[in-house]
């Protein structure tokens, strides 16, 4: 099975096993303190970036971008393309996409629970459409804070 592993920084990426599956880090999450010596795969922001910001991410993995910072341009034209859509709200939308677009079959999800409000309703948005579409496909997601949140009730 072809699992995918997506960490952002929310409160259950504590919970990312880390058990040798591919892991693709949002933003600067890697140089969280508690991931220091883990393994992260691929990077991927989309935002201007200080060059500090830069060498240290670049530091943990390849970036992955449409930005001429990346060190691996993210395939934009060709996941619209197939996907037939450009509606990505925040880079876990471009991951997504990118996973789907890229074959897996599973995708676990550490850290995405963001606060609501602001601009996080839009972002949330994109998030729900992109497992949506992911669902269709087949692929299965799993999102911990979901399950945690399940498994107090």
């Amino acid at each position: 099975m072809k699992d995918l592993i997506i960490l952002a920084k929310g409160g259950t990426k504590n919970q990312c096993p880390f058990d040798g599956t591919e892991v693709w880090g949002v933003n600067d999450v890697g140089s969280s303190p508690e991931f220091k010596g883990k393994h992260i795969d691929r990077i991927f922001t989309f935002d201007p970036r200080t060059k500090d910001f830069l060498v240290e991410a670049k530091s943990i993995a390849p970036i992955w971008s449409w930005r001429e910072y990346a060190d691996i341009q993210y395939p934009l034209k060709e996941v619209i393309a197939k996907l037939k859509t450009s509606y990505f709200t925040n880079t876990l939308s471009y991951m997504l996409a990118l996973a789907i677009y890229e074959g897996y079959e599973r995708i676990r999800m550490y850290g995405v629970d963001a606060p609501y409000g602001g601009i996080y309703f839009m972002e949330k948005a994109g998030l729900e459409y992109w497992i949506g579409r992911a669902q269709e496909k087949g692929i299965e997601i799993i999102a911990e804070e979901i399950i945690a949140e399940l498994e107090a009730q």
